[in-house]
């Protein structure tokens, strides 16, 4: 059994708005469902180890510190053994190497992972001065070996990611890991970790460039995507929709803000189509006005769709709206 020390869902929020990524992003890149991760962070279900090591290793926080065992006393020893086992297992999927070092002798030692991760072979024996020409030359080589020296002089510990190449010449990003044992006021070891997130990079970048390009096309075709969660009554635009609206999002933005920025000869049409889409769990379709602040009138064509939980109750809906005012005659509307 395991129990988590804290909200796993409260520390999956946190990072994952640390780092900038939407809930499809994270589901994405875990392989974990959308609505399995949204249930996950809402709370609404408990994590299993392997979804946990995926979203530590994705949102890169420490899931050794979100979980204890709860089996002690007599117990103690197995359930160690089945730690150590499964943080093996770990390892090897989430790509996590160990090393330890002695500041005195210089004694370098690796785990079977961090040789896989440097691409030397298993029977490979570490020498100080030559392992550091893996970091790769410039910034990343100065920032470790200037981390490294300040944790073996003063027990300062680290967090850094850099660039690395390996013994095949291969290019990877790693985060690098460093906490020092410190007897008597005197640093004896020094010892970490380094994971390979090169994959992780490719895919965040990916992702931002796919979303640089929705946004570029949406902005130029005067396209616009929001999204609405029901319960809390908040909508959330993207870029293009704000600028189409010609009005700032805020963090209280409501469904009631938004009936407001419509023409209020079309304001009743439009809460009715979209009530009737959730009645009818269907989608919808809908042309508009907005009427501007300084008079003009922008004509909207607006779509949208809702999702539905197991007991047929509305929790998200999800359109776009488009600016058609160029392909409308404003007669039309008098």
């Amino acid at each position: 059994m395991h129990r988590f020390l804290f909200d796993f869902s409260v520390l999956l929020k946190h990072y994952r708005t640390k780092k900038g990524l939407t809930q499809i992003e994270v589901a994405a890149l875990t392989g974990i469902s959308l609505r399995t991760y949204q249930r996950i962070e809402s709370g609404e279900n408990e994590a299993s180890l392997s979804q946990v090591y995926r979203l530590c290793t994705i949102l890169e926080f420490n899931f050794l510190e979100i979980f204890r065992f709860e089996n002690q006393g007599t117990e103690e020893q197995r359930i160690l053994r089945q730690a150590i086992k499964f943080l093996e297992q770990v390892n090897e999927v989430s790509k996590v190497g160990g090393w330890e070092l002695d500041p005195i002798s210089m004694k370098l030692t690796w785990t079977e992972m961090t040789k896989k991760i440097v691409e030397v072979p298993a029977d490979y024996v570490p020498q100080f001065d030559v392992v550091i020409n893996f970091w790769k030359e410039g910034h990343s080589r100065e920032l470790a070996l200037k981390t490294i020296a300040q944790c073996i002089e003063d027990g300062t510990p680290y967090d850094v990611e850099l660039e690395m190449v390996t013994a095949s010449g291969r290019d990877i990003i790693v985060i690098s890991r460093g906490r020092a044992e410190v007897v008597d006021g005197k640093v004896v070891k020094v010892f970490g970790t380094v994971q390979d997130v090169t994959a992780i990079r490719e895919t965040e970048l990916a992702l931002k460039e796919s979303r640089d390009e929705i946004s570029s096309i949406t902005e130029n075709a005067k396209i616009g995507i929001w999204k609405m969660d029901i319960k809390k009554n908040k909508i959330t635009w993207s870029s293009s929709l704000l600028k189409i609206f010609e009005t700032e999002l805020t963090d209280s933005f409501s469904y009631e803000d938004f009936l407001n920025l419509i023409h209020p000869e079309d304001r009743q049409r439009v809460h009715q189509v979209y009530r009737h889409s959730l009645e009818t769990k269907e989608p919808y379709e809908i042309v508009h006005r907005l009427m501007m602040p300084d008079g003009r009138i922008k004509v909207i064509l607006g779509n949208g769709h809702s999702f539905f939980d197991a007991n047929g109750n509305p929790y998200l809906s999800r359109g776009y709206a488009t600016d058609i005012t160029h392909l409308y005659n404003q007669e039309l509307f008098n």
